[in-house]
């Protein structure tokens, strides 16, 4: 059964959350609502497009995705409309779909443009009003707009010999994703060893398939289900033990993750 699926910047300790979903009640019911997540950081963009890339597929066609994340980042917050692959995106218009995506949108409309300021709450009931629109299978389009794109460039596709990955999630339990996907990983390997150097002499030289083949705090990388690239420790934190943050070039927390190949 589709559904509409919420993923914010909004957090968990106050009423916004149950807000926006008392509105799409109103609007919408019967239709199921699923959290995705609260919890996005509107200081690092890559990490809210890796948790919108890897989780929209899991959902029955026709689920709508509706994304509330950076809302004013631009001043004029433009509720933009894609259909992908059978799933339905509601989203501002601030640039994070296309880096979640990898690639230029040219299929995007625009659903709400308002000619001065509004409020939050103004803003929420325009994107449920359209929710109940497409659940009622009409088309809850405007005028489109030119193709958006992507924010920020990808590794190379032909072997190097190394490599600058950076971080671009950290979850719950502390492992690290990094910026590379096993497609450019594998195309920059081209078939050669690699190592990963940490703090003084220490490093990872091999991919695993789980947790279960290093032992008890040892650190290992491995492709997770999303295809990138994820360092992590066997019931341990990666993050804090490895000293990986994610990247944050204005509150300099940026470091690379070198990966050199031989």
């Amino acid at each position: 059964m589709a559904c509409i699926t919420l993923s914010t910047d909004l957090g968990y300790q106050d009423p916004s959350v149950g807000m926006v979903k008392g509105v799409l009640m109103q609007y919408a019911p019967g239709v199921p609502l699923v959290d995705l997540t609260h919890a996005l950081r509107t200081d690092y963009y890559p990490a809210a497009a890796y948790v919108i890339e890897r989780s929209y597929r899991h959902f029955p066609r026709g689920t709508v995705h509706l994304i509330l994340f950076d809302l004013f980042a631009n001043g004029a917050p433009r509720l933009l409309h894609t259909l992908r692959e059978g799933y339905h995106f509601l989203f501002p218009d601030n640039g994070l779909l296309p880096m979640a995506f990898k690639e230029e949108l040219t299929d995007c409309r625009v659903c709400y443009a308002p000619e001065h300021p509004v409020r939050f709450q103004q803003w929420i009931h325009k994107a449920a009003s359209i929710c109940h629109r497409i659940f009622e299978g009409e088309t809850p389009v405007q005028e489109p707009v030119k193709a958006l794109t992507r924010m920020v460039s990808g590794h190379p596709a032909l072997p190097v010999p190394s490599v600058d990955c950076s971080v671009i999630y950290v979850d719950h339990f502390g492992n690290v994703v990094l910026d590379i996907t096993r497609q450019q990983f594998e195309a920059i390997a081209n078939g050669r060893s690699f190592r990963i150097g940490f703090r003084g002499t220490e490093e990872i030289s091999e991919i695993r398939d789980n947790y279960y083949e290093v032992g008890v705090n040892d650190k290992m990388c491995r492709f997770n289900q999303a295809g990138y690239l994820e360092i992590a420790m066997r019931n341990a934190n990666a993050s804090q033990l490895l000293g990986m943050r994610l990247y944050n070039q204005d509150h300099l927390l940026y470091r690379h993750i070198k990966i050199f190949f031989s």
